[in-house]
């Protein structure tokens, strides 16, 4: 049997899908069931309570087995948890990213070390993620007038998902409401999915041009380094090294753009 381990979740930020920590609760008792007891378990403290406060920081302890997810899983926890009772906005998500843009132009770019022996790479990346979530932005917005602002048939999805293992998908302060693509997007950007297992697995969801737009726009906006460009503004560390390949990052995305072309009669880019 696998061990179970534990992560603290600090600074717990409890989000709009779910209005209070017993909402987690109940989710954990739902995704314990449909993944057979694998986890989540949030642990009480001594004095049977679920959040503990230090120097004015929420924590929660969470308990896992030790053991990986498979595809084949997450795509019926996708299923299994529909949300088609709700819509997102859209807009929201265009904000967020011109919010993004702002603090690469007017705080990342002037905030890098001229110093740093890695300054010059520092910004071929910076940017490079600028222009890719210019064009994030641009085509997210004439999506909206194309198709509308509201995105349907959502389920339980992962804010971020780095990895396959319990820690991560069942992990329930890393879940939000939004529509399956945005794992799969995950999965294909952190080298989860080849191109042709990403394929393959989107037959599944049945996309529609929209849903294919939206997902071609998700996957130019460059998240996993806006991420980082933010921990280290946070840090007021701009001195540091990428491992991202801007190159390699640019043939993955037209890789999947010329096969929604084609496949999807997705709008051009």
């Amino acid at each position: 049997e696998n061990p179970i381990y534990t992560i603290v979740i600090r600074n717990i930020d409890i989000k709009n899908e779910f209005q209070n920590i017993q909402d987690v609760c109940d989710y954990c008792s739902e995704i314990r069931m449909f993944f057979f007891n694998k986890g989540p378990f949030i642990i009480k403290t001594r004095f049977n309570k679920i959040v503990s406060y230090y120097d004015n920081k929420k924590y929660v302890l969470v308990s896992f087995y030790n053991c990986a997810i498979s595809i084949a899983e997450l795509n019926s926890f996708h299923f299994n948890f529909k949300q088609d009772n709700k819509k997102n906005d859209l807009t929201n998500m265009l904000m967020a990213w011109q919010e993004n843009i702002f603090f690469l132009e007017n705080s990342c770019l002037s905030s890098l070390r001229v110093d740093s022996i890695h300054y010059q790479f520092n910004v071929k990346i910076v940017m490079f993620c600028l222009g890719m979530a210019q064009n994030a932005v641009q085509y997210l917005s004439e999506c909206i007038l194309d198709y509308g602002k509201d995105v349907e048939k959502n389920t339980i999805t992962h804010k971020r998902l780095k990895s396959l293992e319990s820690d991560e998908v069942l992990n329930p302060f890393n879940l939000v409401i939004d529509h399956p693509t945005r794992d799969l997007i995950e999965l294909y950007r952190n080298n989860l999915l080849s191109f042709e297992e990403f394929i393959n697995v989107l037959k599944y969801y049945e996309l529609d041009s929209k849903a294919a737009t939206i997902c071609m726009a998700r996957l130019v906006y460059p998240c996993e380094q806006i991420d980082l460009l933010e921990k280290k503004a946070s840090e007021k560390n701009f001195s540091f090294k990428s491992h991202y390949n801007v190159e390699k990052e640019y043939m993955k995305i037209k890789k999947v753009y010329k096969h929604f072309k084609t496949q999807y009669n997705i709008r051009p880019i």
